[in-house]
């Protein structure tokens, strides 16, 4: 049960993830893209072999939710940038 609860969280975060990902690599910067959706992953994976433990998989929330709400800022920032007349 731990490990399919594991996998459902991560698939529920990946919905928004992925397009977010994609509109900041678009409108940004594809490498940083990447190398924050590396770190996404990485917290991620942290989150997951820590996840039945005590709240040693705390730090692998945060490492993954600092790399989310970095690309949903600047996917929406250079968004809102893009609609601005020029």
């Amino acid at each position: 049960m731990i490990a399919y609860r594991n996998q459902m969280n991560f698939l529920e975060n990946l919905i928004l993830f992925l397009p977010t990902m994609w509109i900041f690599a678009y409108n940004v910067s594809d490498g940083l893209a990447a190398l924050i959706g590396f770190g996404y992953v990485t917290g991620r994976v942290l989150y997951a072999r820590n996840y039945p433990r005590d709240y040693s998989h705390a730090r692998g929330f945060q490492i993954g939710l600092v790399c989310f709400v970095f690309l949903l800022v600047g996917a929406a920032g250079s968004t809102v940038y893009s609609l601005l007349p020029n």
